[in-house]
């Protein structure tokens, strides 16, 4: 029941305000704060971005997916490399995260992170994954349909 409760949270939070809403520098901004938080906690990040997604949920769940491979990094991985590249490809979105192992890997956690985004990228018609890599390190690899494509896009960085 624990288990399908927090699944549950994490599919219904699409509704939550996102940290960028209102921010002039939009959703490039906050990743741009969300990576300088996380290389305060000394990871080494390579940010990569293309233009930006449109649509509000699709949006949110770029920002959590980087969010939580961020996060889990730092835990299991901490002092690793990284790698964040999120890019457009036709009317998908794609995104790429990458880091390069080692450290000495803190705590557990519930388990529930990585399911509740792959939960998320496949209700909103994604593709998910996520594992560890051959060389050492962990990769998560989610694409996304995004329905705002078809409008104008942010100017990319």
């Amino acid at each position: 029941v624990a288990e399908l409760d927090a699944l549950r949270r994490t599919l219904a939070s699409d509704g939550e305000i996102e940290p960028w809403v209102g921010a002039a520098d939009g959703l490039a901004g906050a990743l741009d704060r969300l990576v300088e938080r996380m290389r305060g906690a000394g990871l080494a990040i390579e940010l990569d971005l293309g233009p930006i997604p449109l649509e509000h949920r699709v949006a949110g769940a770029v920002y959590r997916t980087v969010q939580e491979a961020l996060t889990n990094a730092a835990r299991h991985a901490p002092g690793a490399s990284v790698s964040v590249l999120v890019a457009r490809r036709g009317t998908d979105v794609e995104m790429e995260i990458v880091d390069s192992g080692g450290g000495q890997g803190g705590s557990e956690g519930s388990g529930f992170g990585l399911d509740g985004l792959a939960e998320r990228i496949r209700a909103l018609g994604g593709d998910f994954g996520a594992g560890p890599r051959p060389g050492g390190g962990f990769a998560i690899r989610a694409r996304l349909p995004d329905a705002g494509a078809s409008r104008s896009t942010e100017v990319a960085r």
